[in-house]
């Protein structure tokens, strides 16, 4: 899975492009090892695989193990879940606003 960082998104992305201005979050993840489990949730519209975190071992390179658990918790929502959110936000806003609905034909 890929789960970008948060803050903005660096000066200059992948093959030269240019950034994207209101672009939510950062570079993904690496060097990071989160511990959890792959389920398959139920729902009205199908099934879906979500992965459940209870814990990060390790944030971007730097060791969390010597961290209460709790603050190793809370860096899992601020450094992984809250990023992802707003990144899939804008992916949705922005796909909206690329690809209007077709108007109904009267």
């Amino acid at each position: 899975m890929r789960f970008p960082k948060p803050g903005h998104p660096p000066v200059q992305q992948h093959h030269g492009q240019a950034p994207i201005a209101d672009y939510p979050v950062s570079r993904p993840h690496s060097l990071t090892l989160m511990d959890g489990e792959m389920v398959v949730d139920h729902a009205a519209d199908g099934y879906h695989r979500r992965y459940l975190v209870y814990d990060m071992a390790v944030c971007n390179g730097k060791p969390l193990m010597t961290e209460k658990w709790i603050k190793r918790f809370e860096a899992v929502r601020t450094m992984v879940i809250d990023p992802r959110s707003k990144e899939q936000k804008w992916v949705s806003r922005h796909f909206e606003e690329n690809n209007p609905s077709p108007s109904p034909s009267h």
